[in-house]
This record gives C-alpha cells, structure tokens and sequence, in this order.
C-alpha cells in the first residue's frame, strides 16, 4: 500500500504497523507486527509474531505512532487492542486505524456492532473466537462471500437477501431448494469453524463490523480517548480514525478501571 497524505501526517518517526501482511505500507518506519506469517497461501516477512491485544515485548511509550489497515474488524477484544496500542505509542503520538465499512463489504447484511456488545467483550476479557462472533458470521457474512467468489449454491444477490432474513427471523421457511440447500451447508460449516477454533486451529473472520464515523466516536468517547480525524470514507471503503495519544487526561484511567467492572456511561445502548 502505497503512502497517502494522512499516513505521512500522522506516521512521523519510529512506529508499529499491526497486521499489514503483505500489504504494508511503504514510505513509513515501522517494525512489522502480524499473529502469523502466512495468509490465503501468501507469505510475508514480520518482525514480531504477536497477537494485536498483547504487545508484552514493548515498554510503555515505545514508538511514535501505530498504524493499522483492516485489522480492528477481526478482533473478538478491539477495546483491548486499542489500549494496548495506546500504551507503546508515546505521549502526543497517534494511532492510525482503518477499518471497512460494512456496506462495501460482505458483511452489508449484518447489524453493525452495538457498542455495548464491545464494552461486554471488554469486560469479559473474550479471547480467541467464540461462538456467538463465528456464528454471526457464518450466517450474514459467509453468503454474502459465496456470492463474491461466485458459488453455484448462491447464484444472485437474492438469495444472499433470502438466507440472511431467515437468520434474523423476518422469513419464516426455507421456501426453495436452493435456500434449503444452502443453509444445510451453512449450518455444516458453523459446525467445523466452531470445531477448528476448539482444536486451535486459527480462523479469520470479521468479528464485528461499523457503519459510519459516528459508530467509531461513540466508542472513543466510551473509552475517553481523543480523536483528531475521522473520514467516513476512506479509501472509497473505510472509515478512518486517528487517536491522539493523552495519558496525562486524569479520567482516562479511572473511565478504564469503570468498564472492567461493567460501569458503562449512562448514554451507552442509546441508538
């Protein structure tokens, strides 16, 4: 990925670039941080194997910025990869995170993320997949990638549309064989994704999903940290936020410790 006007604003100095595979950005300083070195048959050169939430090999205030490129969407804990992020990048540094918008994606026919869903997941510490991320993406996002990758049991965007309503409820039978069909294979690889992920066998998903820059300001108000920039419509496909790096605001801290107890902002769960 090629250097962009806001990249070199912000990505001034020594940093991190999380998951970049083999797509990083080029023209930047950056020690390369990804959870494996290999992805759909590629490989790529890191310099630390790490997951995105634990960055235990660095001290606290180590780089000058960190930067990500569709990264957050595939954490089960983003609230806790934020904050870790925030603690290697020093004072007054930036991190720069893009994530997709769901509507540009496979994940179009998705709920966007509540943001009480990622406090809970905060609070509750949820580690690697669990069921209730795989299993929404199994049912709203995988047809929608059998439509992409032009499977015959998903022939046209109907019955993406037809499947995902039966999921949520709108659609009360499975009225054709086509339906039928495909949701006994759906149901057959919930199973197996739910089985690799207990056998320890990584899955890559999209573990949550946004809508709009407003989404992304709720949840850096939740967690007290600053946002200097947010573009709806990055890249043609993402929304973009850039956080400025304050441990010296004496409420962040104390904001934090409230949402490992499940005190969550009063205007939380308010649409």
């Amino acid at each position: 990925m090629k250097k962009d006007v806001l990249i070199d604003k912000y990505c001034k100095g020594k940093g991190l670039e999380i998951g970049g595979a083999d797509n990083c950005v080029e023209g930047i300083d950056t020690l390369k941080i990804d959870d494996k070195t290999d992805y759909f048959n590629k490989k790529y050169t890191v310099d630390y194997i790490l997951d995105a939430t634990d960055f235990h090999v660095f001290d606290d205030n180590k780089f000058d910025f960190a930067i990500t490129i569709h990264v957050l969407e595939h954490l089960t804990n983003p609230i806790k990869a934020l904050l870790e992020w925030n603690r290697v990048v020093k004072e007054g540094g930036y991190i720069f995170t893009a994530i997709p918008k769901k509507e540009k994606t496979f994940d179009r026919y998705r709920e966007k993320t509540p943001l009480i869903h990622l406090l809970d997941d905060f609070r509750y510490d949820v580690g690697p997949l669990d069921a209730k991320h795989i299993i929404e993406f199994n049912q709203f996002s995988v047809p929608a990638i059998y439509l992409e990758w032009k499977y015959e049991m998903v022939p046209n965007e109907r019955v993406v549309q037809e499947i995902t309503r039966f999921y949520r409820g709108e659609k009360k039978a499975l009225d054709s064989g086509i339906l039928y069909n495909l949701w006994r294979h759906l149901e057959t690889e919930k199973l197996r994704h739910l089985k690799q992920v207990r056998d320890g066998i990584p899955l890559d998903i999209h573990c949550h999903v946004w809508e709009s820059g407003e989404d992304i300001e709720k949840l850096l108000d939740a967690l007290m940290l600053k946002s200097v920039e947010i573009v709806d419509n990055y890249l043609g496909n993402s929304i973009l936020f850039v956080v400025k790096v304050d441990k010296n605001n004496p409420l962040f801290k104390a904001r934090i410790e409230e949402l490992r107890k499940g005190v969550y902002p009063s205007w939380v769960g308010i649409k």
